[in-house]
C-alpha cells in the first residue's frame, strides 16, 4: 500500500433470498446459489441463519447434514457446530462456520455475501 493511494472499496454485496428458501421450516435447512457463493440457510425457531456451504472440519458441504435442534451435524465427519452461536463447533476447538449476516426487512430476507473467503 503506497501513502495516499486510495483505500479499497469494501465489498458489501446483498443478495435477496427467494420466498421458499426464505420460508424454510424450523429445524430445516436449504441449499442455494447466491452469486457464485454456495450457503446453506436453516431455521431453528423464528430465528433465520446463514452460512457458506462448508465444513471447516473436512472441507464437506454441510447442506446434506442435519439440524438437531440448534447444532447442524455435517454429513462427512459429524462434527456439530451451534447455528445460534456464529456456527460454533461443540465438538472440536477453534472450528467454526462461515456465517454471513442476514437482514429481514418488510417481509424480504437478504444475505450479505461480501469477499469469498
Amino acid at each position: 500500500k503506497h501513502p495516499g493511494a486510495p483505500a479499497p472499496e469494501p465489498v458489501d454485496e446483498w443478495a435477496e433470498l427467494d420466498a421458499d428458501t426464505a420460508a424454510v421450516a424450523a429445524g430445516h435447512l436449504a441449499k442455494l446459489e447466491l452469486q457464485g457463493a454456495s450457503i446453506v440457510v436453516c431455521r431453528v425457531g423464528e430465528s433465520l441463519y446463514a452460512y457458506r456451504d462448508g465444513c471447516p472440519g473436512c472441507g464437506s458441504g454441510i447442506a446434506g447434514g442435519r439440524l438437531m435442534g440448534s447444532a447442524l451435524v455435517c454429513p462427512g465427519c459429524e462434527r456439530t457446530y451451534d447455528v445460534r452461536l456464529a456456527g460454533r463447533c461443540l465438538d472440536a476447538e477453534g472450528l467454526h462456520l462461515d456465517p454471513l449476516p442476514l437482514l429481514s426487512e418488510e417481509g424480504v430476507v437478504r444475505v450479505a455475501l461480501g469477499a469469498a473467503p
